[in-house]
């Protein structure tokens, strides 16, 4: 669902980055899935007859354990590196992406409107740094998700005084 929110094609070397996001998206959009289903009495049922909602939630904690630490902060901080490299080659590193997203989902928590600035990860032009295309997401994306992208581009090395 998250993938179709982005109505452009994302840059090469940002893919980890939107399959990231869009990992969270379950994270964070599954649970709420399921409490509304269990408010408002929606009974779907599974092929052998448990009750549908609980099944988002049981997912989410379950594909969260797939998560594999790394030093995410390096990716800003020295760009050149195998790990850089690795995502860049292959976007769906599930293990990986799963780690960003739980990083991440704090910071999507506690600001909500981050949301919105999640299509224009299409909108980034062709660059070859993390750090370029982060302050360009924070330049081109509403003042209301300016502060969570910041602390989004913390998370992953980006040093610099923004503004």
């Amino acid at each position: 669902m998250c993938h179709t929110v982005i109505h452009g094609k994302v840059q090469q070397n940002l893919r980890w980055l939107e399959e990231s996001i869009c990992e969270l998206s379950s994270y964070y959009f599954l649970p709420k899935l399921s409490e509304y289903w269990q408010n408002t009495a929606i009974n779907l049922m599974t092929a052998d007859g448990q009750l549908y909602y609980p099944c988002f939630k049981t997912y989410v904690e379950n594909d969260v354990q797939k998560a594999i630490p790394f030093e995410i902060s390096q990716l800003c901080k020295t760009p050149k590196t195998q790990l850089a490299k690795k995502l860049d080659s292959d976007p769906y590193l599930r293990d990986m992406n799963s780690y960003i997203a739980n990083r991440l989902l704090p910071i999507f928590q506690s600001h909500p409107n981050t949301w919105s600035a999640v299509p224009l990860l299409c909108n980034i032009s062709d660059t070859s740094s993390l750090s370029d295309a982060l302050l360009e997401w924070i330049s081109i994306s509403a003042a209301e998700c300016r502060s969570a992208l910041i602390e989004i581009s913390n998370i992953f090395g980006l040093s610099e005084s923004i503004k």
